[in-house]
């Protein structure tokens, strides 16, 4: 193998194991996040600190199998609705932190704040009071749920509690008056994550000139 194919592959492996494990840049489009995160502000995905999510195909399975450092999101059992792995991150995702996830309806990629946690082991009360709010959790979940007036029933029996096999966000954008979030699409389960956002790399104003666009302030910005 020449020296210049032996380069070519060592780079490309290097930045999968960089795109896969570590994180990877991204460009933000809409002002949802406005003021803290601006459209045309290229951001970086930390995928470090809540663990790098891995697909479940027959290199990661042998990944998972011989390496201590992964562990499945319900550590060790398959996830209800998924078929991934993550690896071991730093700490678990709290309230107030910038979460990058997958939309629940269309797989795009996503920046909220986390507003509120339900937490795995959590037990959950639905009413007729909250049973819009709760129904597409519960269906996350894996659960048959609906309501005859007041009666909820899950599983084709009557019952109103279920306990979480995995934690769920509530998020919300800064710019709430233009921001599409879990007021619409409700719980954000902890499978759709991708990672964290937490520095601005740079930032490009996108309605202005060339020589104008670069904010500079924003260069390199830590952003909470």
């Amino acid at each position: 193998m020449g020296y210049w194919v032996k380069l070519v592959v060592s780079v490309s492996l290097i930045c999968v194991f960089l795109r896969t494990l570590i994180g990877s840049p991204c460009i933000v489009p809409s002002d949802s996040m406005s003021p803290t995160i601006l459209p045309g502000d290229r951001m970086w995905i930390d995928q470090t600190t809540y663990g790098a999510r891995l697909s479940q195909n027959n290199f990661t399975k042998n990944i998972v199998r011989f390496s201590y450092l992964v562990r499945s999101w319900t550590e060790n059992e398959k996830l209800i609705n998924t078929d991934t792995y993550r690896v071991a991150g730093i700490r678990n995702p709290e309230i107030g932190d910038l979460i990058v996830f997958n939309h629940p309806y269309d797989r795009i990629l996503v920046v909220k704040r986390i507003a509120e946690i339900l937490k795995k082991g959590d037990s959950v009360l639905i009413t007729y009071k909250n049973f819009t709010t709760f129904e597409s959790l519960a269906k996350r979940e894996g659960l048959d749920i609906f309501k005859r007036g007041k009666t909820i029933f899950i599983n084709n029996r009557i019952d109103s509690i279920f306990t979480l096999k995995q934690s769920y966000y509530y998020v919300l954008g800064d710019n709430q008056s233009n921001s599409l979030d879990s007021k619409v699409y409700g719980y954000i389960p902890h499978s759709s994550i991708v990672g964290r956002f937490n520095r601005v790399l740079y930032s490009l104003a996108p309605d202005e000139p060339f020589w104008k666009k670069l904010r500079w302030n924003r260069i390199m910005k830590s952003i909470e």
